[in-house]
């Protein structure tokens, strides 16, 4: 048929991981999951560079294994994220975005540009410069929240960092040498 459209509006949801704080209720659908951010050591060559979103219940088959891929927690180095933000386990939360085909974190910007909705802002983290471990870039939230009764030992831990831009490469200015860099992550 030709002519008048008649096209069916299909509810669209898009996925998106917060480090460091719960979901924002106004865009989120029912799936909401806060869970423990764990990531490989940060002073193994070997570790994974994404973190990942455990359950707080695992469900165990095998009871041993070769152990040469290692999960550990994740924490934030020093008082940097919030004042007491020190050795804190990281929580992470899965959401579900109301009507959002795409989900973007920009580092550098603590605002979504016109036509985007921020689902929150924050700075700029990774592991350190000098860390063995691969790393990745993630938004930790302007208030982080921390999970409650984790360990404050970071030896056997993934420890997060703020980012600081470094001039020569990277074009200063605009950016700001050693100043910390801000993100937003925002979905449409």
């Amino acid at each position: 048929m030709f002519g008048k459209s008649q096209e069916k509006t299909k509810q669209q949801t898009q996925k998106k991981v917060i480090y460091g704080a719960a979901c924002n209720v106004r865009h989120q659908t029912g799936a909401y999951r806060k869970r423990i951010c764990r990531v490989g050591l940060y002073s193994a060559s070997g570790s994974a560079a994404e973190p990942v979103c455990l359950p707080k219940d695992p469900d165990f088959v095998k009871t041993s294994g070769r152990g040469y891929g290692h999960m550990y927690g994740a924490e934030f180095d020093g008082n940097y994220f919030a004042s007491n933000s020190a050795n804190q386990d990281v929580p992470f939360a899965v959401c579900r975005v109301k009507q959002a085909s795409s989900v973007i974190m920009i580092p550098g910007k603590n605002w979504c540009v016109t036509g985007w909705n921020m689902e929150y802002n924050g700075y700029l983290a990774s592991n350190d410069h000098s860390n063995a471990a691969a790393g990745s870039f993630v938004c930790i939230a302007i208030q982080p929240e921390y999970i409650n009764g984790g360990s404050s030992w970071n030896g056997g831990s993934k420890l997060f960092y703020d980012v600081v831009a470094k001039c020569g490469s990277l074009r200063c200015p605009p950016y700001k040498q050693d100043y910390p860099l801000t993100c937003v992550v925002c979905s449409k």
